[in-house]
């Protein structure tokens, strides 16, 4: 009887180690394989911030870029002596000893036309320079009011409490100018460098493209551009 109870009580032991023992192993798997899902995680995550951080910076250098010739295009003369030294080889590199020839009658500044204007805000900036164009003011916001007010027959609405009879809409004066004689629109007048142009009695419509400018002309009284079908 003793030999019996002993054998159960050393067979519950070894079975109870068994026991520990898988639970023991199936722990350290377990741990094992949180490890490794966290290195994978950690490799999946650095690896994406890593994708977003070069994503980031190919976006930063393109706009760079994008700004870099913008800068080109509406400041070229300012840019002209940088840029006048660079030498661009096209074809095959010349054999050694070769010589360039440059023709002395037709030189690669005879290409520059020089009465061309300037394209965008500087092209704008020289016409004030140069008396083609003023700053627009207030004044001069007013006598467009004034002038299609009196052009136009006294519409039948009811004066506006504190503010009487409507007056037409003012031109903005935000980059506004006044056009004072014959003058050639620069190129580029899009998005933010858009104007607004106020056309006098007198002074003939400038020519080439205004873009998404604004043109008040006194001699037709009528608007063209973005700002006139806003208001």
């Amino acid at each position: 009887m003793k030999m019996s109870n002993h054998s159960i009580g050393a067979r519950m032991a070894t079975a109870l180690g068994l026991v520990l023992a898988l639970l023991l192993g199936a722990a350290l798997f377990g741990i094992a394989t949180l490890y490794r899902t966290l290195g994978t995680y950690d490799t999946t995550v650095l690896e994406r911030v890593a994708q977003e951080r070069a994503v980031s910076r190919m976006e930063s250098e393109f706009k760079t870029q994008v700004l870099e010739w913008k800068n080109t295009l509406l400041r070229g003369e300012e840019l002209r002596p940088h840029y006048s030294k660079i030498q661009v080889l096209v074809g095959e590199p010349l054999a050694a000893g070769a010589a360039l020839v440059t023709s002395g009658a037709i030189t690669p500044e005879s290409f520059h036309d020089r009465t061309a204007p300037i394209a965008g805000p500087a092209g704008l900036a020289d016409a004030v320079r140069k008396g083609l164009l003023r700053k627009a003011t207030a004044a001069d916001a007013e006598a467009w009011s004034e002038a299609v007010m009196q052009n136009n027959p006294q519409r039948d609405l009811p004066p506006v409490a504190g503010k009487g009879v409507p007056r037409p809409p003012k031109p903005g004066l935000f980059n506004a100018y006044v056009v004072l004689e014959p003058f050639t629109y620069p190129s580029g007048l899009y998005g933010g460098n858009s104007a607004t142009f106020l056309i006098p009695r007198g002074v003939p419509k400038p020519a080439g493209n205004p873009g998404h400018s604004s043109v008040y002309d006194f001699n037709t009284l009528n608007c063209q551009g973005v700002q006139c079908s806003a208001r």
